[in-house]
C-alpha cells in the first residue's frame, strides 16, 4: 500500500509528463418522461453518476511519443422514490455522457502512475465539459437547468480513501 506521499509523488510524475490534447463527447443518452409540461420543476430524487470506463494507449510507430485515452460514463437524473425502479414514472430525467480525454507523453508511464492519474486527474479535467454539456442540453430540452457542482477537493479526499484502504 502507497503512503500519500508516494502517491501524490507517482501522480505528479505523470501530470509533469502528460500533455493534454483535447476532450471529446463520444457518446450520450437523454430521456425525458412523456408527461413532462415544459417550464416547470422536475421533481424526485437526483443521483448521480462517474465511473471510468476504460484506458488505452496509442504508441508511434517511431516510439517518440504515447497518446493516452481515458474515458468515463458521466450521468445525472431525476427518479420518484415513491415508485420502484422497474415501475413507470420511475424515471423523470437522465442525462448521460461519455467523455474521452486524450493525452500525449514522450514516454510510456508505469501502469500505476497512469491508474492513479486517470482517477485523481482526468476527472477534473473533464468535469467542466460535463458541466457545460448539462446545462447547454437542459436549454435544448426545455427544463429548468440541473446544476452540476464544481469538483472541489476530490483529489486529495480520493488520495486520502486510497491511503487508508
Amino acid at each position: 500500500m502507497l503512503t500519500h506521499e508516494e502517491k501524490q509523488s507517482k501522480l505528479n510524475n505523470a501530470g509533469s509528463c502528460l500533455s493534454p490534447v483535447g476532450v471529446f463527447l463520444v457518446n450520450s443518452d437523454l430521456y425525458l418522461f412523456d408527461e413532462y409540461s415544459f417550464g416547470s420543476q422536475i421533481e424526485g430524487a437526483r443521483q448521480s453518476l462517474k465511473a471510468l470506463l476504460a484506458i488505452a494507449m496509442d504508441e508511434r510507430e517511431d516510439g517518440k511519443a504515447v497518446r493516452y485515452r481515458f474515458r468515463y460514463d458521466l450521468g445525472v437524473r431525476y427518479t420518484d422514490q415513491d415508485l420502484d425502479e422497474d415501475d413507470e414514472g420511475f424515471l423523470k430525467i437522465e442525462i448521460a455522457a461519455e467523455f474521452e480525454a486524450h493525452y500525449l507523453c514522450d514516454e510510456r508511464l508505469p501502469d500505476e502512475e497512469i491508474e492513479l492519474f486517470a482517477k485523481l486527474n482526468v476527472p477534473y479535467n473533464i468535469w467542466p465539459y460535463w458541466r457545460e454539456y448539462v446545462q447547454n442540453i437542459c436549454g435544448r430540452m426545455g427544463v429548468p437547468l440541473i446544476n452540476i457542482p464544481f469538483q472541489t477537493e476530490m483529489q486529495e479526499a480520493e488520495i486520502r480513501n486510497e491511503s487508508k484502504g
